[in-house]
């Protein structure tokens, strides 16, 4: 019997090439998951783009309308805010003279 290195050995066998064909399988399935992924994720930060656009964009306008009824809220009550405070100050000062002058 002939003595043969173990890597020539194993290029002779039959098992090589569907090895190979397993192994390079799984390498192009694996970078055509993770460049799906990484396209995915990409479109995800950047806002997307199709169909889902004019939903984000109807979102986007809705939001937009509901920070400005907000901001209008919060200016009335620091409106109310102030008018509280004049009035306290007043009835302050009022029962202030009130004292010094008895």
């Amino acid at each position: 019997m002939d003595q043969q290195e173990p890597w020539m050995q194993l290029l002779s066998e039959d098992v090589l090439i569907p090895l190979f064909a397993i192994t390079l399988a799984f390498c192009l399935g694996g970078t055509a998951l993770l460049g799906g992924l990484l396209i995915g994720m990409v479109k995800a930060f950047r806002g997307g783009g199709g169909a889902g656009g004019k939903h984000s964009k109807a979102m986007e306008a809705d939001e937009t309308r509901s920070f400005q009824e907000l901001e209008r809220g919060f200016r009335r009550l620091e409106q109310r805010v102030e008018s509280l405070e004049t009035l306290i100050l007043d009835r302050n000062t009022e029962s202030h003279e009130a004292r010094r002058d008895k």
